[in-house]
């Protein structure tokens, strides 16, 4: 009975004798404020990660990514967390008590002097924007340079920050290399599109990068941060603001059916672009379908890019609009007109898109079906018909239950196009126009996930396969069936894959440079 109650004690009294110690420790006390110190917590018990209270360092200095290690030494545990820190103000600064597990670690004093540091760390963050005056929603280019010489790894990069800006990265990281000091050293170049919509001056917090510096005695974590950039938002001379500020907009439009007569019940298919230098997609103003009595309009999608063309920002979207009128008579469609702020001669514009009337002939007759020759009564074309018909019910059956729906991409490691590329040629089969345009866009989406495409015209082969694919889209709108043949566009699709072979390529790079 006494051993039992002595081994219940103990058990009772583990827990509280368990975590005895935490101590703190950092790498330097006397520092520059563009460096980085490394504190060091370590609890002589076996804990877990969140047993550390890290929040009171967000106070004055920049918190870096966090390590955690379980170290065993002459047979008890303890752990570990290691901190890189930035303080964010020159002076004398104190890393506060830290919370582990209801102990407290030492605080710390740090002498931060203002001024360059020495080259102990070479500077591997430089920021630059392309103007430094806007208008209250223009776009500023914030390029972003990293340098990786040798002996420092780079482990990651937050984007710039402000508050009040909305912050976007544009396009893909520029990886390369160059020369500097007689030493080869790797680059990554990232931009981002800033805006900002109230008058004003705003600082722009710089990005900060997290990396170690290699040794021989062991990697050692660091930090650093670019300079802080301001800008000045200037107010609109006019009360009313206009629809978009840009360096240069452009509003176009055309047919893409070329004929010349129009009839009752044949699609009219109209492309409107919109192309502005100096902003974001989502900055470039929508335009309305237009709804006329007896017409029927349909939204059919829409293709759009954004990127850097000789270091400016350009946006453009292409609309897709389908018109099929009811009636005769003369179809005369709205002006389009857009008010927008030219940034670079300081004035207001206007663009306005007006198309001519178009005509509406009435539609002829349908035309009737060609009768199949007579044959004797006894060729057996009874059972030759009766033959045909199942097979031709077999085939829809088939087509209904395996390419009626299709299902969702699977997320894949690698890019490739065989799995919608089977689902297209079902759709082809078919002959059906409507699911041959669904696999059609299906299929582009998972061979091009950078676009995803919406219309057909996004479509990178759409250059090659204008004729057929155009043909499509007229049957996929006529109003009563048409006498399109799959033919042509099967022997364009097949022909222009084989010519146009798929590399496998990793959707995620690896590593940050």
């Amino acid at each position: 009975m006494v051993k039992v109650l002595l081994v219940f004690l103990s058990l009772y009294t583990l827990p509280c004798m368990a975590l005895e110690r935490v101590e703190s420790h950092s790498d330097m006390t006397r520092m520059y404020q563009q460096q980085s110190v490394l504190l060091t917590i370590t609890a002589d018990d076996k804990l877990d990660v969140s047993a550390l209270d890290i929040r009171p360092l967000f106070k004055n200095f920049i918190v870096g990514e966090l390590k955690f290690a379980e170290l065993s030494r002459n047979g008890r545990f303890f752990s570990q967390w290691q901190i890189p820190l930035l303080p964010l103000q020159a002076g004398q600064q104190q890393i506060p008590k830290l919370t582990v597990s209801g102990l407290y670690s030492q605080a710390i004093t740090l002498q931060v002097l203002e001024g360059a540091p020495p080259e102990t760390i070479p500077q591997v963050v430089d920021v630059s924007l392309d103007r430094l005056e806007l208008w209250p929603g223009q776009v500023a280019l914030y390029r972003l340079k990293i340098s990786q010489p040798a002996g420092i790894q780079i482990d990651s990069v937050t984007p710039p920050t402000q508050a009040a800006a909305r912050i976007q990265q544009i396009g893909d990281d520029l990886i390369g290399n160059e020369i500097v000091g007689g030493k080869r050293s790797r680059t990554l170049i990232r931009t981002y599109a800033i805006s900002l919509n109230q008058p004003g001056r705003y600082l722009l917090q710089s990005p900060v990068v997290q990396g170690q510096l290699l040794r021989a005695s062991g990697n050692r974590p660091f930090l650093q941060q670019g300079p802080q950039l301001s800008v000045q938002i200037e107010p609109l001379p006019h009360q009313q603001p206009p629809t978009l500020i840009s360096d240069n907009f452009t509003l176009e439009a055309h047919w893409q059916t070329a004929n010349s007569s129009h009839k009752v019940g044949d699609p009219l298919l109209r492309l409107i672009t919109i192309k502005a230098i100096g902003n974001t997609l989502d900055q470039l103003p929508a335009i309305e379908l237009p709804a006329f009595s007896g017409v029927r309009s349909y939204a059919d999608g829409q293709s759009q890019s954004e990127g850097l063309q000789h270091g400016k920002l350009v946006a453009e979207r292409t609309i897709r609009q389908a018109f099929i009128p009811q009636q005769p008579g003369k179809l005369t469609f709205p002006p389009i007109t857009i008010r927008w702020w030219n940034s670079l001669s300081q004035r207001l514009e206007t663009a306005e898109l007006s198309m001519p009337p178009v005509t509406i002939e009435a539609s002829v007759t349908s035309p009737t079906m060609t009768q199949l020759p007579q044959t004797s009564g006894d060729s057996g074309f009874p059972w030759l018909t009766l033959t045909f018909a199942i097979a031709w019910l077999a085939t829809l059956l088939t087509w209904w239950f395996t390419g009626r729906r299709l299902p969702k991409l699977p997320k894949i490691r690698y890019i490739n196009d065989k799995l919608s590329w089977r689902q297209l040629k079902r759709a082809l089969r078919s002959q059906d126009p409507q699911q041959i345009h669904l696999a059609l866009l299906h299929w582009g989406c998972q061979r091009w996930p950078h676009l995803q495409p919406t219309c057909l015209e996004s479509l990178p082969c759409y250059p090659d396969l204008r004729p057929e694919l155009d043909a499509l889209l007229a049957a996929c709108f006529a109003q009563t069936p048409t006498s399109w043949s799959v033919v042509a566009l099967r022997r364009g699709l097949l022909s222009w894959r084989e010519k146009h072979p798929q590399p496998e390529k990793r959707l995620n790079p690896e590593g940050l440079i």
